[in-house]
């Protein structure tokens, strides 16, 4: 089966790795052509083909999907909502990796027409929101009487530096509308929106050092709509080393950095890009009594093998996972919030075979 890639960078290619693991051909699309000259070497000998294109050419994007059986947009997240229209189209199944609530919530009102094209239309489908619905959607269906929903999430360096102890793992423009949109949180039943880089607490991790989780844009996208008759109480936090949240809020209320391309320039210059990293993820169910609850964690840590970070595993498999269930037939046709449409205990075991270990007590 043919499924297309849009993006030649860092998550892109931890989805074509896994989709020709599977033994899928893979046809990846991006504006770069030195992007996608990394890509045929990298992926020399596999079923890769490439295609240089601008994602906003709408004839040659619905060219490039025929004979599909799924697309994935590993791009920035402002490019999604035209993705997923050429993929209806053309009658492609297509997820993305999210990352504004805003345009996901306009991709899930593209239903009716996706249904009426046999498409299933599932967005935000990388780490989180993505993975971590996943944990989420298993994490309740363990819980008798839920009442609330903790989601924790971070992507770090394994060995930090500073300024920032961080490490730019995936896009620039993702990381900027985290740190500069405010967060949604669901509270005693009523949505609300907190500044981003405010509530700090403090997390540990079996194995790393005390960490700091703060509120950021975007990570319980869809799942306030989904659980509205379910919990009272839903809020998403990143994880980050001690001090990064103060360092930011810092560094966003400098007058040297006007606007988002000043400070996505700063951030970038001072960030690096390579060497090891890891994943924590925990997501926890709280019943109404004490011992009602269920926690669902992930660690997962630079793959040496194949040069993965464990960003791009999680982020990609995750999407490269949801994509084939979709090309399969295993999610109906329409425009879906994952938590709603995907078996949650078939992505677990489908991430476990990718040697992401799901843990769950």
């Amino acid at each position: 089966m043919k499924f297309v890639v849009f993006g030649a960078g860092r998550q892109g290619a931890a989805i074509v790795h896994d989709l020709t693991e599977a033994g899928h051909a893979t046809l990846v699309v991006d504006r770069d052509s030195r992007a996608l000259e990394a890509f045929r070497k990298r992926f020399a000998g596999r079923n890769v083909s490439s295609a240089e294109a601008e994602l906003n050419d709408t004839p040659r994007i619905a060219h490039l999907l025929e004979g599909a059986g799924a697309a994935i947009s590993a791009v920035p997240y402002f490019f999604n909502l035209q993705l997923a229209q050429a993929a209806i189209h053309a009658g492609v199944h297509f997820c993305d990796l999210g990352g504004n609530t805003g345009i996901v919530m306009n991709e899930l009102r593209l239903d009716a027409h996706a249904r009426a094209r046999g498409v299933a239309i599932v967005p935000d489908c990388g780490l989180s929101p993505g993975m971590t619905n996943i944990l989420a959607a298993r994490a309740l269906e363990r819980v008798r009487s839920p009442h609330t929903l903790e989601i924790r999430v971070g992507g770090l360096p394994l060995h930090p530096a500073p300024p920032l102890n961080y490490q730019l793992v995936f896009s620039i423009h993702g990381l900027l509308n985290e740190y500069l949109e405010p967060a949604e949180i669901v509270e005693h039943g009523a949505p609300r929106r907190v500044p981003p880089l405010t509530g700090e607490e403090t997390i540990a991790f079996d194995g790393f050092p005390e960490m700091e989780a703060f509120y950021t844009h975007g990570g319980v996208s869809t799942l306030p709509g989904s659980y509205a008759n379910l919990v009272r109480n839903i809020n998403e936090k990143t994880v980050r080393y001690k001090g990064h949240a103060a360092a930011m809020r810092t560094m966003t209320a400098d007058s040297r950095f006007p606007d988002r391309a000043a400070l996505g320039a700063h951030l970038e210059s001072i960030l690096p890009v390579s060497g090891p990293d890891v994943v924590l993820a925990r997501v926890r169910a709280l019943g109404r009594d004490e011992q009602d609850r269920a926690v669902v964690e992930v660690i997962d840590r630079a793959d040496e093998v194949t040069g993965l970070s464990a960003m791009a595993r999680t982020t990609g498999f995750s999407a490269a996972i949801v994509a084939m269930l979709a090309a399969g037939g295993k999610i109906p046709p329409g425009a879906h919030a994952q938590e709603l449409a995907v078996d949650p205990a078939a992505v677990i075991e489908e991430l476990r075979r990718r040697g992401i270990q799901v843990s769950e007590r």
